[in-house]
C-alpha cells in the first residue's frame, strides 16, 4: 500500500537541491512497528581524508594540506525517538544522527535512508510548501510534535492560500495605501516595493494576514484582514 513521507520545509523556501525542494526539511512520523520519530535533514558537505574519499569527492586545499569533499549530501541533523519528554533529543537519539550517510541529497536516497534505518516502508517523499498547513513543532508541551501521519495534504488549498498571500493580499493592501497617499501625497515616498505583510494564521477556509507598513499608509483597524479560501 502506498505511503507518502511528508516533510515540512524548515524555512529556506526556494532552495531546491537536486529534486528536493528545500535544503532543510523536517518531519515526525510513525515507523511500521508504531514507534514515533522526529527527523531533520540538511543538504551539506561531507569531508574525507584521501584514503577514504569516494570517487565523486572534490579535492580542496586547506593550508598546506588537502581534503576531499562531497557537496549536496544528506546530513542527519536530528533523529530521535519521540517520548514527549524534554530530553528526547539526547536520551533517545538514533545512531544515524550526525553520522556520514554517503548519500546524495535526493528523494530516492532520503527514502532509502529512512526505510532501511528506521524500519519504515514509505513509497515516496513529498516536501510540503510552507502554506500547506503542516508544522512539525506543535507548541504544546504535552504533545510536542505533530505527526505527519495525521496530516492531510490538499494541494488545491495550498495553491489558493499562496495566491491570496502573494497576489490578493498585495492588491488589497495596495488599494488602502493608495487611498492614504491620495489623501496625503506627502507620504507617497513611504510606499515600499517589497512585501510588507505577514501571515497571522489560517484555518481550512480562511487565511489572516497583517500589514506591517507605515502607519501613515494604513489605519490600525485596516492592518489585519481575513481572506476567504475557496478551493
Amino acid at each position: 500500500m502506498p505511503r507518502t513521507l511528508y516533510f515540512e520545509g524548515a524555512g529556506c523556501e526556494g532552495t531546491q537541491v537536486n529534486d528536493v525542494e528545500n535544503c532543510r526539511i523536517r518531519t515526525a512520523f510513525r515507523t511500521d512497528d508504531g514507534k514515533e520519530f522526529y527527523l531533520e535533514l540538511l543538504s551539506g558537505c561531507e569531508n574525507y581524508r584521501k584514503y577514504e574519499a569516494p570517487p565523486t569527492a572534490v579535492k580542496k586545499k586547506f593550508g598546506h594540506d588537502y581534503y576531499y569533499t562531497c557537496p549536496d549530501m544528506i546530513i542527519v541533523d536530528f533523529c530521535f525517538e519521540i517520548h514527549n519528554g524534554n530530553g528526547d533529543c539526547n536520551n533517545f537519539r538514533h545512531p544515524i544522527e550526525r553520522k556520514r550517510t554517503g548519500l546524495a541529497y535526493t528523494k530516492a536516497n532520503i527514502l532509502k535512508l529512512v526505510n532501511e534505518n528506521l524500519g519504515c516502508s514509505f513509497t515516496d517523499v513529498v516536501v510540503l510548501p510552507w502554506l500547506s498547513g503542516y508544522r512539525v513543532h506543535s507548541g504544546n508541551p504535552k504533545r510536542k510534535y505533530n505527526l505527519m501521519d495525521n496530516f492531510t495534504d490538499i494541494p488545491e488549498r495550498t495553491a489558493e492560500r499562496n495566491r491570496i498571500y502573494h497576489e490578493v493580499a498585495r492588491d488589497y493592501f495596495n488599494r488602502i495605501y493608495q487611498r492614504h497617499i491620495k489623501a496625503n501625497p506627502r507620504v507617497a515616498h513611504l510606499l515600499s516595493e517589497y512585501e510588507t505583510w505577514s501571515l497571522v494564521k489560517y484555518t481550512d477556509k480562511t487565511i489572516t494576514i497583517r500589514s506591517h507598513t507605515y502607519r501613515e499608509l494604513i489605519d490600525d483597524a485596516e492592518r489585519v484582514h481575513t481572506f476567504r479560501v475557496n478551493y
